[in-house]
């Protein structure tokens, strides 16, 4: 298998980790929050790179440099999660969640522009059913007509900037992991957002307490499948670009879709049938071509 053909397996791996992580945060999310479900899904995820950091410790490479760039992704990552967090709770999620997830967009611009990436014509229309699908999944119509596009109430610019924060960590994290590998980036990335999500938490006075322990399994789970895909991604753009493996990862809502359908037996409407035929398409031309 050449190198690209293996970033691609990568990629596909951390679009499944990242997929299960968003499904099954379902179920703490409801009982703790965003912020608190952060906050330890992250001791659970940073515990689980620290031993994988452990046992590949001679390929990580340290640089003082490179764990301070590392840091300062993790403090936008953290940033994103909270504008995120800020839209959703002053807006609606059919509105908010379609224009954060369309991050993908600005990974690829920045990924051409800087990284000097170039895509054949197959995989931007693969990239394009990507996105479409992605957006489709998650657009609520009827939310847009009855919100004020740029008033802040309606959760927009949040979601806009998150947008923005989100495509521009996708692609900075190539920085650090071409130096520090992508073991010891991944682990200070989720570090520093579990101690950055700690820091908000205290300065917002938000009480650490109160999770019931039938919520620790959860959150283990989703911090195991948290870390492949920070993992997986991180590995899979040193084989292969990164608008490939941005692209494959950002299909993630498809995984969380078909999990939610069988687990939480959630019903799917034809506009959502549609959102997963499209990301399956797109995933479907990227690994073939």
């Amino acid at each position: 298998m050449d190198g690209a053909s293996l970033g691609i397996l990568f990629g596909l791996i951390a679009m499944v980790g990242y997929g299960l992580d968003h499904a099954i945060m379902k179920v703490p999310l409801k009982s703790l929050g965003v912020r608190k479900t952060i906050f330890f899904r992250n001791i659970f995820l940073s515990a689980l790179l620290f031993a994988v950091l452990a046992l590949f410790w001679q390929d990580a490479v340290f640089s003082q440099y490179y764990l301070l760039i590392a840091v300062g992704i993790a403090l936008i990552g953290y940033i994103g999660l909270a504008s995120f967090a800020k839209g959703l709770r002053v807006g609606k999620a059919g509105v908010v969640t379609p224009i954060a997830n369309s991050s993908l967009v600005f990974t690829i611009l920045f990924a051409v522009a800087f990284f000097s990436e170039a895509l054949t014509p197959i995989q931007l229309l693969a990239i394009a059913l990507i996105i479409a699908g992605i957006i489709l999944e998650s657009v609520n119509f009827r939310h847009f007509k009855e919100s004020g596009i740029l008033s802040p109430s309606s959760g927009i610019p949040f979601a806009l900037l998150t947008c923005l924060l989100w495509g521009l960590i996708y692609f900075l994290l190539k920085i650090p992991v071409t130096v520090l590998g992508p073991i010891l980036t991944s682990f200070v990335f989720e570090l520093g957002i579990l101690v950055f999500s700690g820091a908000g938490m205290l300065i917002t006075r938000k009480p650490f307490g109160g999770v019931n322990r039938k919520m620790i399994p959860y959150l283990a789970l989703v911090g195991i499948f948290g870390a492949l895909g920070t993992v997986f991604f991180n590995l899979g753009i040193t084989y292969a670009s990164v608008s490939i493996i941005a692209a494959l990862t950002a299909a993630n809502p498809l995984v969380t879709v078909l999990y939610g359908r069988l687990a939480y037996k959630d019903r799917l409407n034809a506009k959502q049938y549609l959102a997963l035929l499209l990301m399956v398409a797109g995933v479907a031309a990227i690994a073939l071509y």
